[in-house]
């Protein structure tokens, strides 16, 4: 049995590793490979599929990927700089008076 994930599912996979790798400059990368949108990764995966290199269901359509998020807001304006690591070696260590 082959794992099927749906084209939403591996836009939020897409997305979350977009942001680890290349972080606020995942909107800039996308656009400097020339994906612009959700859509665009759809007509990739589409493309992948006609050559043979992935396989769909019967419920699997292009418009899947149409309009799922919008770059300006899943790489820009909800990108999180998480700061835990840079200011933990300045924070004194926690003692039980804390708790």
């Amino acid at each position: 049995e082959s794992a099927h994930i749906s084209g939403p599912e591996l836009l939020d996979g897409v997305r979350e590793l977009a942001l680890k790798k290349f972080g606020m400059l995942s909107r800039t990368v996308f656009r400097h490979w020339g994906v612009k949108s959700t859509d665009d990764f759809g007509r990739i995966v589409f493309e992948l599929i006609d050559r043979g290199e992935m396989r769909k269901t019967d419920r699997d359509q292009l418009t899947d990927f149409f309009d799922v998020y919008d770059f300006e807001q899943a790489l820009v304006r909800d990108y999180l700089i998480d700061t835990d690591a840079a200011f933990k070696k300045f924070l004194p260590p926690k003692s039980d008076d804390d708790a």
